[in-house]
Protein backbone atom coordinates (compact mmCIF):
# COMPACT_ATOMS: atom_id res chain seq x y z
CA UNK A 1 0.00 0.00 0.00
CA UNK A 2 1.09 3.56 -0.61
CA UNK A 3 1.20 6.25 2.04
CA UNK A 4 -0.55 9.02 0.08
CA UNK A 5 -1.73 12.37 1.33
CA UNK A 6 -5.22 13.62 0.53
CA UNK A 7 -3.70 16.01 -2.01
CA UNK A 8 -1.91 13.15 -3.79
CA UNK A 9 -5.09 11.06 -3.83
CA UNK A 10 -7.01 14.00 -5.31
CA UNK A 11 -4.47 14.30 -8.11
CA UNK A 12 -4.71 10.56 -8.85
CA UNK A 13 -8.53 10.69 -8.88
CA UNK A 14 -8.41 13.65 -11.26
CA UNK A 15 -5.97 11.81 -13.54
CA UNK A 16 -8.18 8.72 -13.41
CA UNK A 17 -10.87 10.71 -15.23
CA UNK A 18 -8.56 10.97 -18.24
CA UNK A 19 -7.02 14.35 -17.43
CA UNK A 20 -3.33 15.14 -17.79
CA UNK A 21 -1.03 17.97 -16.81
CA UNK A 22 2.13 19.39 -18.32
CA UNK A 23 5.28 20.44 -16.47
CA UNK A 24 7.85 22.67 -18.21
CA UNK A 25 11.20 20.88 -18.15
CA UNK A 26 13.15 23.37 -20.28
CA UNK A 27 15.65 25.84 -18.84
CA UNK A 28 13.51 28.93 -19.31
CA UNK A 29 11.38 31.31 -17.23
CA UNK A 30 8.56 28.72 -17.18
CA UNK A 31 10.72 25.88 -15.79
CA UNK A 32 8.67 23.87 -13.29
CA UNK A 33 5.39 25.54 -14.26
CA UNK A 34 2.44 23.15 -14.15
CA UNK A 35 -0.45 23.48 -16.61
CA UNK A 36 -3.46 21.12 -16.25
CA UNK A 37 -5.35 20.10 -19.39
CA UNK A 38 -8.64 20.86 -17.72
CA UNK A 39 -9.11 24.21 -15.99
CA UNK A 40 -10.67 22.82 -12.82
CA UNK A 41 -7.90 20.71 -11.33
CA UNK A 42 -6.72 19.86 -7.84
CA UNK A 43 -3.74 21.79 -6.57
CA UNK A 44 -0.66 20.17 -8.09
CA UNK A 45 2.74 21.05 -6.68
CA UNK A 46 6.16 19.78 -7.74
CA UNK A 47 6.62 17.78 -4.53
CA UNK A 48 3.44 15.83 -5.32
CA UNK A 49 4.65 15.14 -8.86
CA UNK A 50 8.01 13.85 -7.57
CA UNK A 51 6.39 11.53 -5.01
CA UNK A 52 3.85 10.05 -7.45
CA UNK A 53 6.52 9.61 -10.14
CA UNK A 54 8.94 7.97 -7.69
CA UNK A 55 6.23 5.50 -6.65
CA UNK A 56 5.47 4.70 -10.31
CA UNK A 57 1.88 5.94 -10.06
CA UNK A 58 2.22 8.49 -12.86
CA UNK A 59 4.29 8.57 -16.03
CA UNK A 60 5.34 11.28 -18.45
CA UNK A 61 5.92 11.74 -22.13
CA UNK A 62 7.96 14.62 -23.53
CA UNK A 63 6.01 16.99 -25.80
CA UNK A 64 6.99 20.20 -27.57
CA UNK A 65 4.89 23.33 -27.11
CA UNK A 66 6.11 26.28 -29.18
CA UNK A 67 9.61 24.80 -29.26
CA UNK A 68 9.79 24.32 -25.48
CA UNK A 69 9.93 20.88 -23.89
CA UNK A 70 7.09 19.99 -21.55
CA UNK A 71 6.52 16.66 -19.80
CA UNK A 72 2.91 15.48 -20.04
CA UNK A 73 1.95 13.40 -17.00
CA UNK A 74 -0.76 10.76 -16.93
CA UNK A 75 -1.84 7.89 -14.70
CA UNK A 76 -0.13 4.50 -14.92
CA UNK A 77 -1.87 1.16 -14.48
CA UNK A 78 -0.20 0.91 -11.09
CA UNK A 79 -1.63 4.33 -10.17
CA UNK A 80 -5.11 3.32 -11.32
CA UNK A 81 -4.96 0.17 -9.20
CA UNK A 82 -3.70 2.14 -6.19
CA UNK A 83 -6.52 4.66 -6.32
CA UNK A 84 -9.19 2.02 -7.04
CA UNK A 85 -8.10 -0.06 -4.04
CA UNK A 86 -8.55 3.01 -1.79
CA UNK A 87 -12.15 3.60 -2.87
Amino acid sequence: MYNLTQEQENVLLWLKEGNTFDVCSEYCPDQGKIIPTYPIAPKIINRTVYKLRREGLIKYQAVQRYGIRWDRFSLTLKGREAICSKR
